[in-house]
Formats: structure tokens, C-alpha cells, sequence
């Protein structure tokens, strides 16, 4: 399954979007998260066709579903991210999913709905589903961030959020602000 994801731009199809999901967003925000932007994920052409599975699953949850030429299936996120623990949540019909990403290139993925389950070292990746809430989802996604950064003695991937702080324009905390000693060297 080949996935393409855009940022969106479109002040119609955001205001509907962030409409849609403006609950989940609030409480995100709550804890203290960002919006970053809108993602469309859009399969390959013809996804329609080859897999109606996920069109009966998207229709029965609820997710915002397009069709696009030719025949693709096409779902619109919203993203946010949290600058404070390098974590960046993607909202959808179903729940929430977060990740952080480790400057070894690993990466962390908590869902707060039940999902298949798996630790691959081998590629770098850990994912789990738990059924709870958002906010315990978020709680549980940090305690094992922090389990991980213990047990390899590993820096978070903190350049990942700035990089992303930059690119969309966010402002940046004091915490993530360079010392005024780097900005005399540079």
C-alpha cells in the first residue's frame, strides 16, 4: 500500500476539518499542544477498488473520506505537536495517534484505541494500542518515552520539533530559544 501525504492549505478544507474535530483539538491544546497543520494522506490510484475495506471502516467510524482522481482513497488529519516533548499527535475518527521520533532514528507510536500491538527493534519502531481516553493515552505515551530514554541513555529527537517549529512558523518557547552565548559565535 503506497501512502503520499501533503500538507493542506486550502482555508475551506481546514475550517471544515478542524470543524469536524474541534473537541479532540481543544483537549490537546489543553495539554499542551500546538496546531502544526493539516495532512492529507491519499492511497495509491484506484485504492477505491482494492481496498473497500477501508472505505466500510472510515464510513462506519466516521472519518472525513474523499475520493480524488483517479479512484483514490483520501482521508484529511490534523496534526499537533507538543515542542516540550518532541511529540506530535495526529487526530482521526478513531482516537488519537503520538509519536516521537529518537535522534537514532527509533520511533515511539501510542494510540489511545485498540490497535495491533508490536516492538520491532529490528526497524526501529514500537507501537502500542491501549483503550483509554486521549489524555491517559498522552500520559502513557510519555511515561514510555521516558522509559526509553532511561534504558538507552538516548537524547530525545528535540531537533525534530524545532526543525518543524521553524517550518511552520510557530513560536518558539524561551526553553528552545538559543543561549546567548551560541548566538555570539555563530
Amino acid at each position: 500500500m503506497i501512502v503520499t501525504c501533503d500538507p493542506i492549505y486550502d482555508a475551506t478544507t481546514i475550517q471544515r476539518i478542524a470543524a469536524r474535530y474541534q473537541t479532540q483539538i481543544d483537549r490537546l491544546e489543553a495539554v499542551g499542544f500546538l496546531k502544526l497543520y493539516l495532512v492529507r494522506e491519499m492511497l495509491e490510484p484506484y485504492s477505491v477498488l482494492r481496498y473497500p475495506h477501508i472505505v466500510a471502516g472510515a464510513l462506519a467510524y466516521g472519518e472525513p473520506l474523499y475520493i480524488e482522481p483517479p479512484l483514490r482513497i483520501a482521508t484529511y488529519t490534523p496534526l499537533l505537536v507538543c515542542l516540550e516533548t518532541a511529540c506530535i499527535a495526529m487526530i482521526m475518527a478513531k482516537g488519537v495517534k503520538y509519536y516521537t521520533h529518537f535522534i537514532d532514528g527509533t520511533v515511539l507510536i501510542s494510540n489511545n484505541f485498540e490497535t495491533e500491538a508490536y516492538q520491532r527493534p529490528d526497524l526501529g519502531c514500537y507501537k502500542f494500542g491501549d483503550r483509554i481516553d486521549f489524555e491517559a493515552a498522552h500520559q502513557l505515551h510519555q511515561d514510555r518515552r521516558l522509559l526509553r530514554h532511561d534504558a538507552f541513555s538516548n537524547q530525545l529527537g528535540f531537533k525534530v520539533a524545532r526543525k518543524i517549529a521553524r517550518k511552520t512558523a510557530l513560536s518558539r518557547p524561551a526553553c528552545l530559544s538559543p543561549a546567548p552565548d551560541d548566538a555570539r559565535a555563530s
